[in-house]
């Protein structure tokens, strides 16, 4: 009996100890609707992020990248989407180029050009155009494996185990309109059904001004595994539930959204209002981890957004930080399984930096600058959230 007594004392203990540890990191937890208190702060990435390691994409003649549309990191893989070239590279963690995804033409397994791509534990997809839309699937060795049709014109898609969520570009199409309204978000189930959110637009924006999103910047994956979204002139960013989106954050930067006036206003309305308030046109390069949520604000004056606890530091100023060496205008987001962001910076702005401030650049990437030469790959710098 005394034994047993030992045993249970033993571990509570333990158990003790393991809570103290998990709660030593605070963690943010954010409510239905919350309202963000926003601070105007010059702030640099080295205010919030520590360098964690960086990853130099090997270049070759099959590895050129010209822009980085997209990047997700998984498998111990790195693959990076470039609509210019056509082509989904995949690189490993050290950055050695190991494949890509170029297959353009007609014939089955071809395209004429991608759109959007997601990668889950066991496959690719690709958004795919040839002749009508299409999702392509391939196995994590790049191999083909099927495509089927997609029911609706896409933007960016996000696939999850029941079925596929997807942005809709806006292109006026007749399945986006159901019930007098349009919509601009749904998901796909694995019957191919479409389920509709609740989320109308503005008919006249069809085409125009309403699109961004195509790229998929405007979804993330959590650390958690939730899905976020979030929709041009809105000023929420949303939990992605089956049933449909719920308002995550909701953003207050004191002037009224546009959102809302939507349905009551032409597109030369909009852009009239929109140009003399400088209201926000879009939430893009969203970035939620369990400790910080990173967001850029596109619009006449782009600005970057940082939220900690209940308040958001923002600044307009989104040029080079020294210590770091990043542009968050190229802030291409974030891991499951790690905590912070990943940020591609070509190798023009690390010489910049070596050059104009010396004094203030840390080691790691003076190191960098000895072996890059303008026409490198961009590297990739893994910035680890300051708790």
């Amino acid at each position: 009996m005394n034994f047993k007594k030992e045993i249970f004392c033993l571990f509570l203990v333990i158990l003790t100890v393991s809570s103290c540890k998990n709660t030593s990191k605070k963690k943010i937890s954010f409510t239905p609707e919350y309202n963000l208190s926003c601070v105007k702060k010059n702030w640099n990435v080295s205010d919030y992020f520590d360098l964690s390691k960086i990853i130099c994409l090997e270049t070759n003649n099959n590895s050129f990248i010209s822009r980085i549309d997209k990047l997700v990191v998984k498998n111990e893989r790195i693959y990076i989407l470039d609509i210019e070239a056509n082509s989904v590279f995949m690189f490993n963690t050290r950055g050695e180029y190991i494949s890509k995804i170029y297959n353009p033409g007609k014939g089955p397994s071809e395209y004429l050009s991608i759109q959007s791509m997601d990668v889950t534990n066991d496959a690719i997809y690709l958004l795919a155009w040839q002749a009508k839309q299409k999702i392509m699937k391939f196995d994590l060795g790049l191999s083909f494996i099927n495509e089927e049709a997609s029911p609706v014109t896409c933007g960016a898609i996000k696939v999850v185990e029941d079925g596929v969520y997807c942005y809709p570009s806006n292109s006026c199409d007749q399945k986006l309109f159901s019930n007098n309204k349009y919509h601009n978000f749904a998901f796909l189930d694995k019957t191919k059904k479409v389920v509709w959110s609740d989320l109308p637009y503005n008919k006249s924006f069809c085409g125009y001004s309403n699109t961004y999103g195509s790229r998929g910047c405007n979804f993330s994956l959590s650390s958690s595994s939730d899905l976020f979204f979030t929709k041009p002139f809105s000023d929420y960013i949303y939990k992605v539930e089956k049933d449909g989106l719920k308002p995550y954050i909701k953003l207050d930067f004191g002037y009224k959204s546009i959102e809302n006036a939507q349905d009551k206003m032409n597109m030369s309305e909009l852009l009239r209002i929109y140009n003399e308030k400088g209201l926000f046109k879009s939430i893009g390069n969203l970035c939620i981890t369990r400790y910080f949520t990173y967001f850029q604000i596109f619009s006449d004056k782009s600005f970057r957004c940082i939220v900690k606890g209940d308040i958001a530091y923002f600044t307009s100023c989104s040029g080079v930080d020294p210590k770091i060496g990043v542009n968050m205008s190229s802030q291409v987001g974030s891991t499951n399984d790690f905590e912070g962001m990943i940020v591609a910076v070509d190798p023009i702005h690390i010489k910049y930096m070596c050059n104009n401030h010396p004094d203030k650049v840390s080691s790691e990437i003076k190191k960098i600058d000895k072996s890059l030469n303008q026409n490198d790959n961009p590297v990739l710098l893994f910035l680890e959230f300051k708790m």
